[in-house]
């Protein structure tokens, strides 16, 4: 697979312990875990914004499954 660029939030009203949201494109996947292996940088869009409000973003390839996700160089 090829690394595209993903989005990264932490969703804390959760209460099925998958707090985690990987945006990669238009799909979002929730998880327990996250292993992130590339380069991520923060970004806020302000108090006011749209959620997410703040998140990493980075590049990179997302394996695995429901609870537990690797985003990875390639």
């Amino acid at each position: 697979m090829r690394p595209k660029p993903f989005v990264l939030c932490f969703e804390a009203h959760r209460k099925d312990g998958r707090v985690w949201a990987v945006r990669q494109g238009r799909v979002w996947r929730l998880t327990k875990m996250v292993e992130v292996q590339v380069p991520t940088s923060t970004v806020y869009r302000g108090a006011k914004a749209r959620q997410p409000k703040a998140y990493l973003y980075g590049v990179g390839v997302i394996r695995g499954g429901d609870d537990a996700l690797i985003i990875e160089a390639a």
